[in-house]
């Protein structure tokens, strides 16, 4: 199953001039955005911690985040749509948000689980448990990186999210090495 990376809308927005120029929703450099050289250092990173995730955590949190926005509840006593986009967030919006951000970390390691062949001797075991934590952990980032603004209660910045995917990135591949069993000859 391939990987997905998140691509990012735009939305027109109106300058000064009256020129309708187009401005990134979000995102920002954690989502590719910038000149080539950012682009490609920043995809660098993500690729290297959504890789970690299983793919199809990663299909299901893509697809279904972006909806939630799209969750609309009714009033009771007027019968009229309340909290869209332009007006807030709904309690539903907020529990469906953060359910849907919980599920996918439980499935994280479960579904490496699953898909992982029998360790190739009894001196993998420990690494294949810090492998399946590093993976889990590297989830909520990525999540924060791709999908920040649809977390509500949590404060999105795109230069934070980068900082924190490429440091992590770099720890992460640090410790998978120490762990793995050393070559015998």
């Amino acid at each position: 199953m391939s990987r997905l990376i998140s691509r990012f809308e735009v939305r027109p927005i109106q300058k000064q001039t009256d020129a309708t120029t187009f401005a990134p929703e979000r995102g920002g450099l954690a989502a590719g955005e910038g000149d080539a050289k950012e682009k490609g250092q920043a995809k660098v990173y993500l690729d290297l911690i959504v890789k970690m995730i299983p793919a199809e955590v990663v299909t299901v949190y893509t697809f279904a985040i972006k909806l939630v926005p799209m969750i609309a509840q009714k009033s009771a006593e007027s019968k009229t749509v309340i909290g869209t986009v332009t007006t807030g967030w709904t309690t539903l919006q907020v529990v469906v948000a953060w359910c849907l951000f919980v599920v996918s970390l439980i499935l994280t390691p479960i579904a490496l689980w699953l898909e992982q062949d029998e360790p190739p001797g009894p001196n993998w075991n420990r690494t294949v448990k810090v492998r399946l934590i590093l993976a889990t952990l590297a989830f909520p980032l990525w999540a924060y990186a791709t999908s920040g603004e649809y977390l509500p209660g949590l404060s999105y910045n795109n230069a934070l999210a980068l900082i924190l995917i490429a440091v992590y990135a770099v720890v992460a591949g640090i410790i998978a090495r120490l762990v793995a069993p050393k070559k015998t000859a």
